[in-house]
This record gives structure tokens, sequence and C-alpha cells, in this order.
């Protein structure tokens, strides 16, 4: 008996060494089965919880910038109700749904995946910087957001700006023998303003998060708090409808009821109707849409960097 227990002692042990790695990968696959589960009801909750109040903004923003010479947005909310009732500030809601699930459902895996896969297969030379990875990520997101939510868009704002009572079906038929160039119509500002709209929020998002790391002395891993990031929404929003603000405008006018047929022409348009101030038409409503999905954008971005990061060390 007793030479038996001798030989299975270091069997047991033996045995628990092995299953350490096993325990880890565990540990490991948990925390991701549990972030993929967070992240599909983040993505499709946050999307309907604020469309009914959100939808509405944007839509009195992309009809009035149709209509830029109207003064403020008391005269554009009384122009969409005298000429379509309540219901014209719900027009395009279907587009407009399927473009908040679409954008929800990829842009947090590429923001935290892309600058993870350059990091990977770049030069190490262009892997020390955070900022030049932050910036290939934007134009990749850009390019793959245009792409796909550019039809999505041109029927959004299409609904949006015309007073015909006409359906979906209709539509298709009417442009059926150049259905494809109506649906990407407005494609070329779009992307410039995608390009210009995701490098600018990456990185200011970065650089603000950097200063504040810097000055509360956090380190890499530790997780930023709230009360920090909402003054980081204030300035990416700011910043990025700034800049964003007059491609905005000319993509709505690429893609409205009766669109210009060039950009030159849609630069034209805008400008005849009040100079440069036209194109920032609906500024604050741009402002309080984006400080809105800023804020929620800033603060998920954060915590799946940080769960990001604290899974790479465990593998490591």
């Amino acid at each position: 008996m007793e030479t038996e227990k001798k030989t299975q002692e270091p069997q047991i042990s033996k045995d628990a060494l092995q299953s350490k790695p096993v325990q880890q990968l565990n540990f490991q696959d948990k925390i991701r089965k549990r972030l993929s589960e967070s992240k599909v009801a983040f993505y499709f909750g946050s999307s309907l919880a604020g469309f009914p109040i959100e939808h509405p903004l944007d839509s009195i923003k992309t009809q009035w910038q149709a209509k830029p010479h109207l003064r403020n947005e008391a005269a554009i909310i009384r122009d969409i109700y005298q000429s379509k009732g309540f219901q014209g500030f719900y027009a395009g809601a279907l587009p407009n749904m399927t473009r908040c699930l679409l954008k929800n459902s990829y842009r947090y895996p590429l923001m935290v995946g892309l600058p993870n896969l350059y990091k990977n297969y770049l030069p190490e030379s262009i892997r020390e910087h955070k900022s030049l990875l932050k910036l290939l990520t934007g134009c990749s997101i850009a390019l793959v957001e245009s792409t796909i939510l550019c039809p999505i868009e041109r029927l959004k704002v299409y609904f949006m700006t015309t007073t015909e009572k006409i359906t979906y079906r209709q539509f298709f038929k009417n442009y059926q023998n150049h259905l494809l160039k109506e649906l990407f119509r407005g494609f070329g500002p779009l992307l410039a303003r995608q390009s210009m709209a995701w490098t600018i929020f990456l990185q200011t998002d970065l650089f603000v998060k950097q200063q504040i790391r810097r000055i509360m002395k956090y380190d890499d891993k530790q997780e930023i708090p709230n009360m920090f990031l909402l003054p980081t929404s204030m300035i990416v929003a700011l910043i990025n409808t700034t800049l964003v603000m007059p491609f905005d405008c000319v993509k709505t006018h690429m893609e409205k009821r009766d669109p210009s047929s060039t950009y030159f022409g849609s630069f034209k348009v805008i400008y005849q109707s009040g100079g440069m101030l036209s194109f920032f038409t609906g500024f604050r409503l741009r402002f309080m849409l984006y400080f809105m999905n800023a804020f929620f954008i800033v603060t998920l971005l954060e915590k799946f960097e940080s769960i990001s990061t604290f899974l790479h060390s465990k593998k490591e």
C-alpha cells in the first residue's frame, strides 16, 4: 500500500501542473464569451434605446440642410410640421434604424481589433506610433462604413426630404434602370465625411486620454473613470462637428429628393443660399447628436480597450 501511495503522489502533482494552462485558457475563454455576449446587448440595445430621440433631431438637421435659407430650428420645425405633419419628423425611420444597427454591429470590433491587427503585421517602426495606428484604423473603418452605409444613407435622406407620399417599392421601381448609381449617389462626400470623422475622433480620443493618464498618473492598463470621459466626449464632439459639417451638408444635397448632379453644383447652391455659414446649417443639432453618441462610444471604447489589454497581457 505504501508503495502505491508513493507512485501516485508524483502523478497527481504532474496533472496539477499540466492543468494550469488549461485553467488559464478556460479563464480567458470565459472573459471572451462574456465580452461577446455583452457586446451584442450593447450594440442593439444602444441603437434601439436612443433612436426615438435621435431620429427626429437627425431628421430636423437633414431637412434644414436641404433648405438652408430657413433661419433657425424653430423655422425648420414649423416647415416640417406644416408640410408633412408629425410623421415628417420620423420620415426615413426604417433606413435610419437599419443604419444604426449596422453601425453598432461592426464599429466596436473594428475600433478595438484593427489596431491590434496592424500592430501584429506592420513593421516595428510603425507599431510604436499609436497615432499612426489610429489613423490607419480610422481610414479603414471609413472605407468599410461608406461602402456599407451609402445606399442606406441615400434612402434615409431621400425620404426625409421628399414631400411626396412614396413607398420604398416605388422608389426602387422609379430608379430600376440605374439603381446602383442612385443608391451610391453622394459616396464621395460620405467617404470624405467618414474619413474625417473617424480619424478626428480616434486621434482626439487618443490624445485627450493620454493627457488624462499623464496628469492623473493612470497606468495604460487602468480604466479611466467616467467623470473624466465626459469632458473628453465634449472635446471630441466639438472638434469633429466643426470639421465634418461642410462634408455632411454637401452629402445631403447630393442625396436629397432633387439632388445636385455634381459636387461643384452642391457647393454653389449651398454657398448662394447664405455664404460660408450655410455649410454649418444645423450645427447645434449635429453637435447634440454627436455628443450623445461620442459619450457612449468613448466610454465603451475605453472599456473594450482595457479588456483587450487585459486579455493580451494574460496571453503573454
